[in-house]
């Protein structure tokens, strides 16, 4: 996990080696939904990767 806090933006990533998902697949859950909608409430940016078997990246934009 990264924290940084620069003079006009924060940014927060998560990253695991996990198993990984195929982002283009329709998801059951609300997990990644909610994440996006958060995130757009507080006007940032949500960014995910992931590939199968590779594991995934989340970072969360945020300007000032």
């Amino acid at each position: 996990m990264m924290l940084a806090f620069k003079p006009q933006s924060i940014h927060l990533m998560i990253q695991d080696n996990g198993k990984g998902f195929a982002i283009t697949k329709t998801r059951k859950g609300f997990g990644l939904v909610i994440m996006q909608e958060r995130t757009n409430h507080i006007g940032g940016k949500l960014l995910i990767r992931s590939d199968p078997g590779k594991g995934s990246r989340v970072v969360i934009s945020i300007s000032a």
